[in-house]
């Protein structure tokens, strides 16, 4: 579901901001249409989108909406709702991906390093480890942690 959620939010955070803004202030009742009867069936499918086809092309009753019918204004709201929704998304997105890139080169470096150790430890010298703490403190690993690493790959190179 989150990955689901960060994707979604990473599509829509492609979306024109502009447009989105623009949205949020557009009244759907004064909304135009190049004829009439299809203003009706926009209208009548946005507000009440249960409504039979029927009803849709009725031009009086349920395809005569007002500034007062309430559908009108609740799909309208629901409408800034959603968008606001998706912005809120969108820059969650943003966010978890940018700190998904600054973990990803975070765990390139610290690999890289651990890689270049493990090579030096082949032929160690008595400064090798403590050639390597100020560059693994720059990924905040602490002494005791690169010790423990340098372990692990002595293990490994008594096989």
């Amino acid at each position: 579901r989150a990955l689901g959620l960060l994707l979604k939010g990473q599509r829509e955070a492609k979306f024109p901001r502009e447009m989105m803004r623009r949205a949020t202030c557009l009244g759907i009742v004064e909304a135009m249409a190049t004829k009439a009867e299809d203003k009706i069936r926009i209208l009548n499918s946005l507000c009440r989108p249960r409504a039979k086809t029927r009803d849709l092309l009725d031009s009086s009753g349920l395809g005569s909406l007002s500034w007062r019918d309430p559908s009108s204004d609740a799909v309208g709201n629901a409408m800034r709702e959603k968008l606001e929704e998706t912005e809120r998304l969108s820059s969650l997105a943003n966010d978890l991906s940018f700190l998904l890139g600054v973990n990803k080169k975070k765990t390139d470096g610290v690999e890289k390093l651990v890689q270049d150790m493990d090579e030096e430890l082949w032929n160690e010298q008595d400064d090798t480890v403590q050639k390597f703490l100020p560059e693994f403190a720059l990924f905040e690993w602490s002494k005791d942690r690169v010790e423990q690493k340098v372990q692990e790959i002595r293990v490994l190179h008594s096989y």
